[in-house]
């Protein structure tokens, strides 16, 4: 079972002619358990566009977002609250470790409410990806990774009274 789906995902905003200018167009993406994801483009292809989507601050002008079996939008805070009190780490990569699109998703994680640990892995294009596109990670980022999980669990076992008293349940 997906622990996140996406259907049919579509964005329009309106452009400064009034025109309308589609952003994402049919989007699908289904992330099971134990599964990492990357999401690639380039600069305005929409990437952002989809995370502000997935985490929920932006509705979709179509389609619908399901998070471990239940749809995300149309609920209200009160509904959003299991989201919140969490945290994250973050995996990227990039030109220069993906650092700039760190710094996006740490906002969008406070947003949210999560809480986003220090350590990062950042995956260098030159060094982690053949001819830029086949993933070939260094031994080298495990110490850094196990660090990263390890703060994410101290970090949801630090958070879980906050969890039990905004649950709308």
């Amino acid at each position: 079972m997906a622990v996140l789906e996406a259907r049919d995902l579509w964005k329009t905003y309106r452009g400064g002619d009034g025109g309308l200018l589609p952003i994402l167009s049919g989007i699908d993406l289904s992330v099971n358990r134990g599964e990492m994801v990357a999401i690639v483009g380039s600069t305005g292809a929409g990437k952002s566009t989809l995370l502000h989507i997935l985490g929920a601050l932006d509705p979709p002008t179509k389609g619908y977002v399901i998070l471990a079996g239940e749809p995300i939008h149309g609920k209200d805070d009160e509904q959003l609250a299991h989201l919140r009190n969490k945290a994250v780490g973050f995996v990227s990569y990039g030109a220069v470790g993906g650092t700039r699109a760190v710094e996006h998703l740490r906002l969008v994680a406070g947003a949210l409410g999560m809480a986003d640990v220090s350590t990062q892995v950042a995956l260098s294009l030159i060094t982690e990806f053949e001819n830029f596109s086949v993933f070939k990670p260094g031994d080298y980022n495990v110490a850094t990774l196990n660090v990263m999980l390890n703060q994410v669990l101290a970090w949801t076992a630090a958070l879980a009274p906050l969890r039990a008293t905004s649950d709308p349940a």
